[in-house]
């Protein structure tokens, strides 16, 4: 069942409002008290605020709008790429932050000799909280503007449903599942639990200074964190994984034979109808889904569903851009071993109609 943009534009809303000005408060705070701001295990929070401050206030304001129009709040390549690019990089940057909070707060409660030093906090906790912070925003300016993408813009989506980028291949597909989904959320509930464990157990050991009452709320919160990503997060994050590793796990010579064979037709059939651009798209989620998309020079020239059979054999469809989109057919339905036999004709009298 899918939610109703209306419905989803209104609980986007009405939960950004508190939630900007919840963060603002305790960044306001965190920066103006000076013990706070000097905190060492307070850094990770300042951060993980920021960044949602800046996600919200981006990359959540322009779902609203998506969803109050029906379309992105322009109608151009470089926002749907920038859009794209803040949503996944500042994601992923907040979980791998968490992630490594997670596992900072053993180092600052029971290892503190390990940050005694100028040098020692520099390697322990300044530069890892420099590296999971840029990491993501480092790894898909590569993905989306350095690595060869050639992504199908649909100004009807969100995002324009150009995130197929990052599933290229079935490394970066399964690179991006695991390392920015599957193991930070893992570190955040398994460490965490060890935290509270560790603190639970200090309570009863002989000569230990450490007081339950002084972490007794870290606790509760930590716990709170680890139940939210357990039972809401994890369990989809399995399934994604999972879904990815079936689809992307397909030979790569089969999809590079298939999708030879569609741009070999498409030089043949995209000449006619007023067509001034085309290519051949993979569905973003399933790249085993191929498209034909076409660019025409007059809107009157594009149908609402343009379909000729001689795309059918190889399992794809027309798909005039700026239009809703189609059901695509999936490889497992092809059969690669026939040769490309380009027909006489240009376009049938089906595709007239």
């Amino acid at each position: 069942m899918t939610i109703p943009y209306i419905i989803r534009f209104w609980l986007y809303l009405i939960f950004l409002i508190p939630s900007v000005l919840c963060a603002l408060f305790c960044l306001y705070h965190f920066l103006i008290d000076r013990v706070l701001r000097k905190a060492l295990n307070n850094h990770v929070v300042m951060l993980i605020l920021f960044l949602g401050v800046f996600l919200n206030l981006t990359d959540i304001v322009w779902y609203i709008d998506f969803y109050r129009t029906g379309h992105p709040l322009s109608l151009t390549e470089a926002f749907c790429m920038t859009w794209t690019y803040i949503d996944y990089a500042v994601f992923v940057s907040i979980t791998l932050l968490v992630a490594w909070g997670s596992i900072e707060r053993h180092i600052l409660i029971f290892h503190q000799n390990l940050v005694s030093t100028q040098i020692k906090r520099f390697l322990v906790h300044y530069l890892p909280l420099f590296t999971v912070t840029m990491y993501p925003f480092i790894y898909y300016i590569i993905i989306y503007f350095v690595l060869p993408c050639d992504p199908w813009i649909d100004f009807t989506t969100s995002g324009c449903g150009i995130s197929a980028c990052a599933y290229n291949t079935a490394f970066l597909g399964m690179w991006d599942s695991i390392a920015h989904n599957i193991v930070p959320i893992f570190i955040i509930v398994i460490f965490s639990m060890a935290l509270f464990g560790r603190i639970w157990y200090s309570k009863y050991r002989i000569n230990q200074r450490m007081r339950w009452k002084n972490y007794r709320k870290m606790s509760i919160q930590l716990l709170s964190i680890s139940a939210i990503y357990l039972i809401i997060v994890f369990p989809s994050m399995i399934l994604y994984t999972l879904y990815t590793a079936v689809h992307l796990a397909v030979k790569s010579e089969h999809v590079d034979k298939v999708k030879a064979k569609l741009i070999e037709a498409s030089r043949v059939y995209a000449k006619d109808k007023g067509t001034i651009d085309w290519f051949v798209s993979q569905d973003a989620a399933d790249p085993t889904k191929f498209a034909i998309v076409e660019r025409y020079e007059q809107q009157s020239d594009v149908q609402t569903h343009i379909s000729n059979p001689y795309y059918k054999q190889f399992g794809a469809y027309v798909k005039p851009l700026l239009t809703k989109p189609i059901e695509l057919h999936s490889l497992a339905e092809l059969d690669t071993s026939k040769d490309v036999e380009v027909p006489p004709q240009t376009w049938s009298d089906e595709t007239d109609q």
